[in-house]
């Protein structure tokens, strides 16, 4: 796994049982996409994730809070939330805890991670957060995301 993501998996505080390759085989039957493979060896480490990362107790705004959806739940949870509907192309992976979704934009290829709000969302509301799950992590550890619109 790469460096980045495994320190910013051991800040995470709750961590999800390792996924079965099944269950993500069978979210991306469902969604109608390929995993990118960081994301595919995350879920095989972790099926979920709920935790803080970048918390800096020199800067009170450095941190961000990352919940990624159980891998099983992730197609119910992008009919839920009407990804198909607003955002054909984004698939919903996860969340903030506030209003902000993070998903995975498939207009590109590769894929890229962006983050969306849960109201209001549209293709001109997504902002970049990475090419890479490690790019992603060190966006929202960051916070820096803000201004970059997606692609």
């Amino acid at each position: 796994m790469d460096p980045t993501v495994e320190r910013y998996l051991n800040e995470i505080e709750f961590k999800a049982e390792p996924g079965d390759r099944a269950s993500i085989t069978a979210a991306e039957r469902l969604l109608g996409v390929t995993f990118p493979a960081d994301l595919v060896e995350l879920y095989q480490r972790h099926s979920a994730l709920n935790g803080s990362v970048g918390d800096d107790a020199e800067d009170e705004d450095a941190g961000g809070i990352v919940i990624f959806y159980p891998v099983a739940e992730l197609a119910e949870n992008n009919e839920g939330y009407e990804f198909p509907g607003y955002t054909p192309g984004f698939v919903l992976i996860g969340t903030n805890g506030g209003g902000e979704a993070y998903a995975l934009d498939y207009r590109t290829d590769p894929p890229v991670y962006v983050v969306v709000p849960f109201i209001g969302r549209d293709y001109d509301t997504a902002l970049l957060a990475g090419s890479s799950l490690a790019d992603f992590l060190t966006s929202v550890a960051e916070q820096s995301f803000w201004g970059r619109a997606a692609p």
